[in-house]
C-alpha cells in the first residue's frame, strides 16, 4: 500500500512539474501577399475564405500579412523537479510582440485619385485622413504560431470613391512591432479594380 501511494505521489510530482512548459517566440520579420475573397461578390470580414493572389488583385485592395516567427526559449513552472528530462503532452506557443496593424503603413509607387483629389505616390494611404474611415483589419489565430497572420485592406464606399489606373504597382508595406522592430516589405501586382 505504502508502494502504491508513493508511485502515485512520484507520477503526480512529474506530472505538475512538467506539464506547464511554454515555448516563446518573437515576429522577426513578415512575408506579404494580395488576397481576395474566394467569393469576390461577399462583403468582406473575418469569417470569409480569402485566398492568395500573385499576379492580378481584382475587386479589392487586400493584403495578407504572414508574420515569420523565431524561436525564444521555453519556459517551466518550477525548474526543479524529480526528473531534469521530462515532456509535456502539449506545449503552449506564446508570441511575445504583435504587428500594430494600426501603425502599419500602405504605399503605392503611383498617384490614385479619390473624390477626384489626386493622392500622390509614395503617400501612406493607411494613415491618409480621408482614407481612415474606410480601413479594415483582422488578426488570424494569432497565438499559433504556424498561422500567425493578419489581413488589411480597404472595404465599403472606398471603391465607389477611388481610381485606381490599372497596371502593375509596387506596393511596400512596413510594419512595426509592439517591441519596436520596424520592417517594410514591396511586392509587385497589376490592380485591376
Amino acid at each position: 500500500m505504502a508502494v502504491a501511494f508513493f508511485i502515485i505521489g512520484v507520477s503526480f510530482s512529474i506530472f505538475i512539474r512538467c506539464g506547464f512548459k511554454a515555448e516563446h517566440y518573437l515576429i522577426k520579420d513578415f512575408d506579404i501577399f494580395g488576397t481576395e475573397l474566394t467569393n469576390p461578390n461577399e462583403t468582406i470580414d473575418e469569417k470569409k475564405s480569402i485566398r492568395r493572389v500573385y499576379d492580378t488583385l481584382r475587386n479589392q485592395l487586400l493584403f495578407e500579412i504572414a508574420a515569420r516567427v523565431e524561436y525564444q526559449f521555453s519556459a517551466y513552472i518550477n525548474n526543479v523537479s524529480l526528473i531534469n528530462q521530462c515532456y509535456a503532452t502539449s506545449v503552449t506557443a506564446i508570441i511575445d510582440n504583435d504587428i500594430l496593424l494600426e501603425e502599419l503603413e500602405l504605399k503605392l509607387d503611383s498617384d490614385i485619385y479619390f473624390e477626384s483629389e489626386i493622392i500622390e505616390k509614395g503617400t501612406d494611404l493607411w494613415s491618409h485622413p480621408k482614407l481612415k474611415e474606410y480601413r479594415w483589419f483582422y488578426h488570424r489565430d494569432h497565438n499559433y504560431v504556424a498561422l500567425c497572420r493578419s489581413f488589411i485592406g480597404f472595404t465599403g464606399s472606398f471603391y465607389d470613391k477611388v481610381f485606381i489606373p490599372q497596371k502593375e504597382y509596387t506596393i511596400e508595406i512596413t510594419c512595426k512591432t509592439t517591441d519596436n522592430l520596424k520592417i517594410s516589405k514591396s511586392i509587385k501586382l497589376y490592380l485591376k479594380l
